[in-house]
């Protein structure tokens, strides 16, 4: 009888160590797959190319902004842009001081990339003409003796506005 028994608890306790073994690989599963990189799972879309003029130069630092969003990037050393996009329709602005804005709309699908290269056309801006005079007056303190003698007026005007600030140093209130 005590033979019997001995095989039978013997029988009970590996049964436990295979329950163990079995129910740590199912957790260190659920872990693993938990942490695979999110945007593989939500399957994101993104775009990206290079930023060049018509002489093919690149363009560092160029703007890329996906227009009505707040993403956006600049491009690299070497007129690289990539961004991130999710799946619809999209309307991508390029932008370089001295060249005229150029404005993509495409549509993307969830996890697609894109390749999208674009050439910038310059842009010729006419400035007024400057005139520096050696012993003239600064031009600000005209604009400032304008400020002081309308002070009353102005703060009349502005008696009905009230706000609420903050900074990292204090908090202001105008009532």
């Amino acid at each position: 009888m005590k033979v019997t028994n001995i095989f039978k608890a013997r029988k009970i306790s590996i049964h436990r160590n295979k329950t163990r073994i079995i129910q740590s690989i199912v957790f260190g599963l659920i872990l693993f797959l938990s942490t695979v990189n999110t945007p593989l799972l939500a399957q994101n879309s993104r775009i990206s190319g290079f930023v060049n003029t018509k002489s093919n130069q690149l363009l560092p630092y160029a703007n890329v902004i996906i227009l009505g969003t707040s993403v956006g990037a600049s491009t690299n050393f070497d007129g690289e842009h990539t961004l991130p996009l999710t799946a619809g329709k999209h309307s991508i602005s390029f932008q370089f001081v001295g060249y005229k804005t150029q404005i993509i709309t495409m549509e993307v699908r969830a996890g697609e990339y894109k390749k999208l290269d674009i050439t910038l056309a310059e842009e010729k801006l006419l400035l007024d003409m400057v005139v520096v005079r050696p012993n003239g007056e600064n031009p600000a303190y005209s604009i400032i003796r304008g400020t002081q003698e309308n002070k009353k007026k102005y703060l009349n005007e502005n008696r009905d506005i009230s706000f609420k600030a903050y900074t990292k140093l204090w908090e202001v209130y105008r009532e």
